[in-house]
């Protein structure tokens, strides 16, 4: 399901409670959707990357600058770009963006029509299994890579005791998840499509979890909306702990 579909789904209440990444809360929250934060994943901070082709001379992310650089708009690998590049004192004009989707940036990269791309797993992942490829840099250090859980609103406020009923179940299987790497494997591989040894990769990279919203959670959600206004890519600043879910207030 792409996020906008997602999101519209979440804002009429046909779905009450919604996971999705890091990037497309910030979204959801410029554009007034009735949402909150009610739970977010342990990082996942090694299950993005910014690559280049094996015999590229790009060798540092310094090295960036003038590249053309294939991500996808509004996701988390356009904030991991936006850090990257900060931390190598670049600035975002002096790269050439390319927009496009996981697919079409993967094609791309493989045509030598961009000099780096940057992906998320399972897309990662794949490209490190079926290209020859380098990770010039991956999230570690830069992006925590959260999921976060979503609720609406007018769900959310009347039932704290369903939202945490479904959180501490959630957790109790996220806890049986990294504790059983290859089980999680067998059982999502043939419902996601994916070859088992980059399914193991993917899995093995990343934690689950629903824990409760916490202060370090609203910090970095704060530094992404703050990056993306930066940038133009929404159209106000905003304020993240205003949309997080306060059990009886």
């Amino acid at each position: 399901m792409s996020h906008l579909i997602y999101f519209s789904f979440l804002n009429v209440g046909s779905i009450d409670i919604g996971r999705t990444g890091d990037a497309p809360p910030v979204f959801a929250q410029a554009a007034n959707a009735p949402l909150l934060y009610i739970g977010g994943s342990a990082p996942k901070d090694r299950s993005s990357g910014i690559l280049v082709p094996a015999n590229s001379a790009i060798q540092t992310l310094g090295d960036l600058r003038g590249k053309k650089i294939a991500f996808t708009k509004g996701s988390s690998a356009n904030y991991l770009l936006a850090k990257a590049l900060k931390s190598a004192g670049i600035k975002w004009a002096d790269i050439e963006p390319a927009n496009l989707t996981p697919a079409d940036a993967r094609a791309a990269f493989q045509q030598g029509k961009v000099d780096a791309w940057v992906t998320w797993d399972p897309f990662y992942a794949a490209a490190q299994a079926q290209i020859d490829i380098r990770v010039v840099k991956d999230s570690k250090g830069l992006a925590a890579n959260r999921d976060f859980y979503l609720a609406n609103q007018s769900f959310a406020q009347p039932n704290p005791k369903i939202i945490e009923a479904i959180r501490e179940e959630t957790q109790a299987v996220a806890t049986w998840a990294d504790a059983n790497p290859k089980e999680v494997v067998k059982i999502l591989a043939p419902l996601l499509k994916i070859d088992v040894s980059i399914l193991d990769v993917v899995t093995r990279r990343r934690s689950y979890g629903f824990e409760p919203i916490q202060a370090d959670m609203v910090a970095e959600q704060q530094e992404i909306a703050d990056t993306f206004f930066e940038l133009g890519l929404i159209p106000k600043q905003l304020k993240v702990e205003e949309v997080v879910w306060k059990p009886g207030n």
